[in-house]
């Protein structure tokens, strides 16, 4: 199946996805290998669109990024969201302006193994990049497939978090491993081409 690029939630072009960033959230909490993601079962359809509506409300305020990969469902031939990742980049953070925080990896699991959360994680780093935010910081339980995907992209384990979540397949508390990865050097040099180009502009 052929995919376009992902693509930066709008408002005023995706507000019709809501729902679909919802049912991904959902099916990955309830489908295997089960995703630790906020919500316990039972979930509530309510509250979480409730929270989906604070999250755009960030990316309104310019806090968050929620980046998508669009398809085509297989069944009924509508746009949803294939796969998701946000990148929470507060405004307001004078000790760690270079900071952010990569959140909600989730990828549906018919599309998965298509390379989707790679594309995802690129265009995050891109993002963060482009911002001046270049050390980025997330985490996942232990156990988990992403676990094994982070390393993969550079990102270097912190150490683990003992008990961090709950776990609602059983009950039990789940280590969480913390990752980063630093980009600093790719974003100075960023911006120095950029003030490079603003001043051969105003030559």
């Amino acid at each position: 199946m052929a995919l376009d690029s992902p693509v930066s939630f709008d408002i005023e072009k995706h507000m019709h996805l809501l729902p679909s960033l919802v049912s991904i959230h959902a099916t990955c909490i309830l489908s295997p290998p089960y995703t630790i993601a906020t919500f316990l079962p039972p979930l509530n359809n309510g509250e979480m669109t409730s929270w989906w509506q604070d999250r755009i409300s960030e990316v309104a305020n310019r806090e968050r990024h929620i980046l998508m990969q669009l398809a085509s469902n297989l069944e009924t031939g509508k746009e949803e969201v294939a796969g998701v990742v946000m990148l929470s980049t507060p405004k307001f953070w004078p000790t760690g302006p270079w900071k952010a925080e990569v959140q909600k990896l989730l990828v549906k699991p018919e599309y998965r193994k298509m390379g989707i959360a790679r594309k995802l994680m690129k265009m995050v780093e891109e993002i963060a990049i482009r911002e001046g935010k270049g050390l980025l910081q997330l985490g996942t339980e232990v156990g988990s497939p992403a676990e094994m995907i982070y390393p993969r992209l550079g990102y270097i384990e912190i150490g683990v978090l003992p008990g961090g979540e709950i776990w609602h397949v059983d009950g039990s508390w789940k280590d969480e491993k913390l990752f980063y990865k630093d980009l600093r050097k790719e974003t100075a040099e960023k911006r120095s081409n950029t003030l490079s180009l603003e001043s051969l502009g105003k030559q």
